[in-house]
């Protein structure tokens, strides 16, 4: 058990865990934003040791030489409930089983405008079927190599906020290795290029 924080490179390390592993051999991820400071460098410290692995998912550029990416904040508001029991939302049938993957549209729903370029979204996996990762991207492109949430046994439920570019129709998808119930809340949005 420790932590992960990641931070600029040339300050001092924060007193604040970016990250947080509550067992041995678990597998955590989390979304972390930082700022890149002029060398280009940023620093990741583990307390405790553990491999890192660091994906990129975007960046931000000046707001003063920025005419798109601005963000909108939202009220969260439910847009994917896949679960029986109660209102299925943005989805009908099963529990997503192994490989499962669904295709979620969000632009011009629950706020989000029509031509937003990026979401960001809370995913909760829960009822997981055995352990297991969910991984969410943009739909009509590749399923990248990356977890956005990890599942490290039967019947857990964990979440994790993502952002995540609008992709083909609006949408965006979500893909479960092992099987579980998912529930996407909306965060955010982001404009695009026009705007």
């Amino acid at each position: 058990p420790g932590f992960v924080t990641v931070w600029p490179d040339g300050s001092s390390r924060p007193l604040a865990s970016s990250l947080n592993v509550t067992g041995v051999g678990q597998t955590r991820p989390n979304l972390v934003t930082v700022r890149v400071p002029p060398s280009g460098v940023i620093d990741l410290f583990t307390q405790t040791g553990g491999h890192l692995i660091a994906d990129v998912a975007g960046y931000y550029s000046d707001a003063a030489t920025a005419g798109a990416g601005r963000f909108f904040p939202l009220s969260p508001r439910r847009m994917l409930d896949t679960r029986a029991g109660g209102p299925q939302l943005g989805y009908t049938g099963p529990k997503p089983g192994v490989g499962g993957r669904i295709d979620l549209v969000v632009a011009g729903r629950a706020g989000v405008a029509a031509d937003a370029s990026a979401v960001v979204l809370n995913i909760t996996a829960t009822e997981a079927t055995a352990p297991g990762f969910v991984t969410v991207w943009p739909a009509g492109g590749p399923r990248p190599l990356a977890s956005n949430l990890n599942l490290v046994e039967a019947g857990q439920t964990s979440a994790n906020q993502v952002i995540v570019p609008v992709g083909a129709g609006g949408a965006v998808s979500l893909f479960t290795q092992s099987g579980t119930h998912l529930v996407a809340d909306v965060a955010g949005w982001y404009t695009g290029t026009g705007e």
